[in-house]
């Protein structure tokens, strides 16, 4: 679903309208993932050897309301990031997220240049006990992830990171990591979370 495909010149929807089209909004899991993002994610899994690596991207099917917001990137202004964390197919695809925190609500806004750079930064820098021989791969899986995410529609899409322990998941420790990337043109989330524990 193309979640720019609306009538820019119709009013702008206000908070109760989105937080009743919420609850009609769709979110399906997808199955096949692009061998770029899981690429970043086995060498994340194997650099984080006391925690891992979870990887998967979700379908979004949403009301006029909700997809006005979401591509304006008002994720945070109307809590979509606790209401996606908390959906069944998200809750399905990924492993012990409940109980979800009030922490998730803390995701911050990135450019995709941030975007590049940060992934490729926690890729060199590794987890508690990394001996840093992914160094010399870190940019070019960065931009992998970033392919496989987005296929290089940077205008179309807005990313987020969050590193607070938001979830049952993470260790709390030093190396959690959320990053969600929306795909504006396709309605596709992909979602990587890291953790590990010295």
């Amino acid at each position: 679903m193309d979640f720019q495909a609306f009538n820019w010149k119709s009013e702008v929807p206000v908070g109760a309208a989105i937080a009743a089209d919420w609850n009609q909004t769709i979110i399906t899991s997808i199955l096949e993932i692009d061998e770029n993002l899981l690429a970043v994610a086995d060498k994340l899994d194997e650099i984080y050897s006391n925690g891992g690596t979870q990887l998967a991207q979700f379908a979004i099917e949403a009301p006029a309301s909700v997809r006005w917001a979401m591509s304006h990137d008002r994720w945070n202004e109307f809590q979509f990031f606790d209401g996606f964390f908390r959906n069944e197919a998200v809750l399905a695809a990924l492993t012990d997220l409940n109980p979800v925190k009030q922490t998730v609500n803390d995701f911050k806004f990135i450019t995709t240049p941030e975007l590049i750079e940060t992934l490729a930064r926690e890729i060199e820098s590794g987890g508690a006990y990394s001996d840093g021989t992914c160094q010399h791969d870190a940019t070019r899986l960065s931009n992998r992830f970033v392919q496989g995410a987005l296929e290089f529609r940077f205008p179309a899409h807005s990313a987020w990171i969050n590193w607070q322990p938001w979830a049952e998941w993470h260790h709390g420790v030093a190396w959690d990591i959320t990053i969600v990337v929306f795909d504006k043109r396709r309605g596709v989330a992909t979602i990587l979370m890291t953790t590990d524990a010295d």
